[in-house]
């Protein structure tokens, strides 16, 4: 996958302060990017990027919790051309991202 642009800035205010709380930098509008992990979770999939590392945050509570980097909605990213970002991409990367972990 190439180059991706953000086209979704806005975070709810709950969302700003979780991430002000643990110092987690987010995408901006208009910023180029290249993925570094497709993450999927119960909220869907999202993209961990090369350019922003973020530190992991508490996910749920008690026992049930655990710690991940916070990753971003693929919504809000369209390829660099401005074409969406389709399945066929996705699954490359997914793809690379498995032959990755076998190596």
């Amino acid at each position: 996958m190439g180059d991706i642009i953000c086209i979704n800035d806005t975070f709810s205010q709950e969302a700003r302060e979780i991430y002000e709380k643990y110092g987690v930098v987010t995408p901006y509008l208009d910023g180029i990017y290249s993925c570094r992990e497709l993450v999927i979770s119960r909220r869907g999939r999202g993209f961990l990027l090369n350019e922003i590392r973020n530190p992991k945050i508490p996910i749920g509570e008690g026992e049930s919790g655990f710690m991940v980097e916070p990753n971003f909605n693929i919504n809000r990213f369209k390829n660099i051309d401005g074409t969406e970002i389709n399945e066929n991409q996705i699954q490359e990367l997914l793809i690379n991202q498995k032959q990755l972990i076998e190596r």
